[in-house]
């Protein structure tokens, strides 16, 4: 498999990249931060020039450092081209200064389609002209967040600024037939430091929201909300998750005679589709719903009944498919929805629960939105985050073989692994090119990667291994006072095992990483340490 061909997951989607059957939903660049040192020198998947600068110690974010008023620092990541549908590029940037030329392009080789640039003390898009359009003012040491949705169909982009729409069906800066690259540069005019908080550029999905390019305050433009007994905002809790994906939306109900809803819709989709989320309530109240709906009705619903989370079958019973949820604790839930048989497969946790369970609307035949509403009869506050919906990605015809286990009785055989080797998340396989010696046997692959994960099983399996012990890392959070929404970017591996085809297969078990990733108190350890780890992990039959 070679690199230039996977898609980077950030392994909260089933898919499967494969050279020859390239799947149509998932994420192209998933950088979280740069590479460590100062001055910095590689940075891997990227080219990089430093005529104008350096780049510098990158935790948490890019870290450019520009020192002339006549050169740049510019860095390019190529991606795998895309020659239709629509991408997605959003980022977050802080600049210790206001100067003209900083710019953001997606490219087709070197050819700007859409591109983000500061002029006039403005941040700008760049018009079929030349020129520049204006999106909105910024400031020096500010946050900006920014979405550019570039249809390579269709020739146009929309640009976002802190989840505003502010420019719509722009066309392409260029005519092209594909987008295959994303270009920084810092400009020639000025010095600065510029905090690159990540890169992330996806495709595919009908809804893909983790808030990450979001003011706080309101919800993205794009979403609408109904807020009879209270509010709907997106908060920042730099203890949720490592930077930048920090933001959640919160639906805050105070009239017990009301409820607060979260609706995003879409184009309807019929056949095979899969929709998902976390949730957290501070305090638990029944009535809280998740729904796959298509119009108002509800096709696919999960609601929160008799302190359990719960589906709703086409008898309108709730079932419950995890009993005892806890307060202050996340939970990630994802349903499979196969509207040609009317059935569903609901997984909690990455934790199959419940399969060909009957629909809350068997008669349905597609769905156009996903709706959050809290509960009516009390007062509930609710928090969400990594919404997203998109179409079911069936396993490609050349993918794992099946496993064969090895009989061994009555030996139980494991190993222990490290697998957090994600491009964007770790230093990367660029730090190792340099000698073939070091080549990994499945090649540079993409930890967090289901597929990857089952090439490891199957590994594992054919040698006589049951079981792999593998490290888990609390997030580096500032005080560890709220609820972990998930473990560190160097536990992607375990998630994937979770996620892939074969994990029933073989067993898991952990080495709880204090050392990178230390616990911040006991309460810390109590209140949000060990009940993360009973809820995700030590109730999983497969651990």
């Amino acid at each position: 498999m070679r690199r230039d061909f996977l898609l980077v997951l950030f392994c909260t989607l089933l898919i499967y990249a494969q050279a020859t059957e390239s799947p149509f939903v998932g994420y192209l660049v998933e950088q979280y931060f740069g590479s460590i040192g100062s001055p910095v020198s590689i940075m891997s998947g990227w080219d990089l020039d430093t005529s104008g600068g350096y780049f510098a110690n990158g935790w948490g974010n890019i870290q450019i450092v520009d020192t002339s008023n006549d050169a740049g620092v510019s860095l390019r990541r190529r991606f795998v081209r895309q020659v239709e549908g629509t991408i997605v590029l959003e980022y977050r940037f802080n600049a210790t200064k206001k100067i003209d030329g900083l710019t953001w392009q997606l490219q087709s080789g070197t050819q700007t389609v859409a591109n983000v640039l500061t002029s006039g003390g403005n941040l700008c898009y760049e018009t079929p002209t030349g020129a520049a359009g204006v999106l909105q003012s910024y400031s020096a040491y500010t946050e900006v967040g920014v979405r550019v949705v570039a249809d390579v169909s269709a020739q146009t982009v929309d640009f976002y600024v802190n989840g505003v729409l502010k420019a719509a069906g722009i066309d392409f800066r260029t005519d092209v037939d594909g987008i295959d690259q994303l270009y920084i540069y810092t400009g020639s005019s000025g010095t600065l430091t510029l905090h690159q908080r990540g890169v992330h550029i996806y495709k595919g999905y009908l809804v893909n929201e983790r808030f990450l390019a979001q003011d706080q305050g309101a919800v993205p433009d794009g979403w609408t909300t109904a807020v009879g007994g209270g509010t709907v905002s997106v908060v920042k809790d730099p203890d949720l998750a490592a930077y930048p994906d920090c933001n959640s939306v919160q639906l805050s109900d105070t009239n017990s005679l009301s409820s607060v809803s979260l609706v995003k819709t879409f184009a309807p989709q019929a056949g095979k589709f899969e929709f998902e989320f976390k949730f957290m309530q501070p305090t638990k109240h029944d009535g809280f719903t998740a729904d796959a709906v298509n119009g108002s009705l509800p096709v696919a619903r999960v609601i929160t009944d008799n302190g359990n989370i719960c589906y709703v079958d086409s008898g309108g019973n709730t079932v419950s498919v995890w009993d005892h949820y806890l307060s202050n604790l996340w939970y990630f839930v994802r349903v499979t929805v196969d509207l040609g048989t009317r059935t569903g497969d609901i997984y909690v946790n990455d934790i199959p629960q419940a399969t060909g369970v009957s629909l809350a609307d068997p008669s349905a035949n597609q769905v156009d939105a996903i709706r959050f509403t809290t509960s009516i009869a009390d007062p509930d506050v609710v928090w969400l985050d990594d919404i997203q919906v998109y179409l079911f990605q069936e396993c490609p015809s050349d993918y794992v073989p099946d496993p064969v286990p090895v009989s061994h009785s009555p030996y139980r055989i494991g190993v222990q692994v490290f697998n957090g080797w994600r491009e964007g998340a770790h230093y990367g396989w660029d730090w190792i090119s340099s000698d073939a010696d070091r080549s990994p046997i499945l090649g540079f692959y993409d930890e967090g990667n289901p597929e990857v994960a089952d090439w490891e099983i199957k590994y594992m399996v054919d040698h006589g291994i049951d079981f792999f012990t593998t490290c888990w890392y609390r997030p580096l959070t500032a005080t560890g006072k709220s609820p972990i929404k998930d473990g560190a970017y160097k536990s992607v591996g375990l998630n994937a095992y979770k996620r892939a085809k074969y994990a029933d297969m073989l067993h898991y078990s952990l080495v709880i990483e204090t050392a990178n990733a230390p616990v911040k108190s006991l309460d810390d350890w109590k209140n949000n340490v060990v009940p993360f780890l009973i809820e995700h992990y030590f109730k999983d039959p497969r651990f």
